[in-house]
Formats: C-alpha cells, structure tokens, sequence
C-alpha cells in the first residue's frame, strides 16, 4: 500500500473572554486531521503525521 505524509492540521488557539473589568484567559490545541487519517489508515495506507508545530524540527 502506498505510504502517505499528512502535514500541518494542528494549531494553537489563544483567545480573551472579556466581561466589564474582568478578562479570562483560554489556551487550546487542536488536531483537526482525525477523520481523515482514519480514513486512509482503515483503506490499508501507512500515514505518517507531522502536526503543525512540528514541521521545522522532523
């Protein structure tokens, strides 16, 4: 079976809730690539994922 390189698909969120004089805080991260890696890992594919974050060091 083909050999397949999926790059990207994750990101970091960061965002500011503000209310009047009061601010909080939220951090996230995030795969979005989930269903699609199954999806051609279950048709007999061989994936290698390399999220986002990754892409300058692998």
């Amino acid at each position: 079976m083909p050999r397949v390189l999926v790059v990207g698909e994750s990101w970091f969120t960061y965002t500011v809730h503000q209310k009047g004089f009061d601010a909080f805080h939220t951090a996230e991260y995030t795969e979005g690539g989930d269903v699609f890696l199954e999806a051609l890992r279950s048709r007999g594919h061989e994936v290698t994922y390399v999220p986002a974050h990754e892409i300058a060091t692998r």
